[in-house]
């Protein structure tokens, strides 16, 4: 998907630091529902995809992590940045929105796969918080590769998490992206039943 189509289909309101689907449901937690937050890295627009449409089926709030400094916007030039740093174990800082994990029950952890496993500085980012005990749905885009190594590196980086199912897709998806609702009502985070 281009990036101006993308810009179109996503609606996204800044609510002091934190960005929420501008059709989510109001109130979460006092319906008895999952208190949700998606959490992603994504330097193409997939990965945006992707949390976009699962924030808005599970009424979430979407934090997106941003690489700092950012990485080139030609697709080959940032591949060739990932691998260096792959191979070098170098992993970039990320900026984020303010996040508590003690306001959230559950989680939907989106990445993009970079070289077969999840993003390094996703990783990181992940491995540095305190997120025990909570849910944890998984999910990356790719390429053509399809799962790899992003499931495993997942639950490498989320130790005592209770991990829900994982979706893998190709490029980006659709803002009601039915596999996307399908996996989050299997999983009990969908925001209308």
């Amino acid at each position: 998907m281009k990036e101006r189509e993308f810009a179109k289909n996503v609606s996204l309101l800044k609510v002091g630091g934190v960005f929420r689907p501008a059709d989510a449901a109001s109130g979460v937690g006092r319906d008895g529902r999952f208190r949700t937050a998606v959490i992603f890295l994504s330097v193409t627009g997939h990965t945006a995809s992707l949390a976009e449409a699962a924030a808005r089926a599970a009424g979430a709030d979407l934090f997106r992590l941003v690489p700092q400094p950012p990485y080139p916007d030609a697709r080959l030039d940032a591949a060739r940045e990932v691998g260096r740093e792959q191979k070098t174990g170098i992993v970039r800082a990320v900026r984020c929105p303010p996040f508590e994990p003690a306001d959230y029950d559950a989680l939907i952890v989106l990445t993009p796969t970079w070289n077969g496993r999840v993003a390094g500085p996703f990783a990181a980012w992940l491995k540095a918080r305190n997120l025990q005990g909570r849910l944890a749905v998984t999910g990356s885009t790719h390429g053509g590769g399809g799962v790899m190594k992003t499931r495993s590196d997942l639950r490498a980086a989320l130790p005592g998490v209770r991990l829900g199912t994982h979706l893998a897709v190709f490029g980006s998806v659709a803002p009601r992206d039915e596999r996307v609702i399908s996996r989050l009502r299997e999983n009990g985070l969908t925001a209308r039943r």
